[in-house]
């Protein structure tokens, strides 16, 4: 009988012991896994990019302001949004009422960076174009002025105005234009019909550096009225 539990404590101690042993090694191998998973965890997943909101007139309480990724493609590098009110689109061929800017997100940069400092436009025509193997290089855009909050405005002038899809080189062809008539894509140039000032005018624009070409009167409206009569 003795013998047995002197057997019986003998092996009672050897799983101590065994087990005292394994406490180090235990507690050295959660360490590593710990420490293994914050490195993975700070390589593996990219920090978001800091995004401070442009400043402007402030935002009515109905009209929500939603964030939506474009419909078209702008490179493996590049991410571009529209901040929408309202959340809904309605239009066609890029047309809508509801685009308030832009926002860029880039790999190699930084920061988000938005297309205009505030939200008192209206983007109302978004289009990609220079579509070199199914990637958009440039954006084309039709801006007005929105109507201050709780009011109306008269103001249906157009800006006519282009931009890089990593929201660079945001250039203005056209300002207060009465109507933007037509816009085609030919080759490495954009030709432009647009009415300002009882003047219909054709401008041909380089899509490469966005520099006027050419930009020549069609007809005068005026000239057309005084004929009339």
């Amino acid at each position: 009988m003795k013998t047995g539990m002197h057997m019986n404590s003998e092996k009672f101690f050897q799983y101590l012991h065994r087990f005292n042993t394994l406490i180090p090694a235990g507690c050295i191998l959660l360490i590593i896994c710990l420490v293994g998973w914050a490195f993975i965890s700070d390589q593996g997943i990219s920090r978001g990019k800091p995004i401070i909101p442009p400043a402007g007139a402030a935002v009515p309480a109905e009209d929500v302001l939603r964030v939506h990724l474009a419909h078209f493609d702008g490179g493996a590098d590049n991410l571009v949004l529209l901040v929408n009110a309202n959340g809904e689109k309605t239009g066609y061929e890029g047309r809508d009422n509801e685009t308030r800017n832009l926002l860029f997100v880039s790999t190699d940069k930084e920061k988000a960076q938005w297309l205009f400092p505030d939200q008192n436009q209206i983007l109302s025509r978004i289009l990609p174009l220079d579509r070199s193997s199914n990637n958009t290089r440039v954006i084309y855009l039709e801006s007005k002025l929105r109507a201050p909050a709780g009011g109306t405005s008269n103001n249906s002038k157009v800006t006519l105005s282009l931009v890089r899809t990593d929201g660079s080189k945001l250039t203005t062809l056209v300002s207060e234009a009465d109507e933007i008539m037509e816009h085609r894509e030919r080759g490495d140039d954009l030709q432009v019909t647009y009415q300002k000032d009882d003047a219909i005018r054709s401008m041909r624009i380089s899509l490469g550096d966005f520099k006027i070409k050419s930009d020549r009167l069609v007809v005068s409206l005026n000239a057309v009225k005084s004929k009339a009569l």
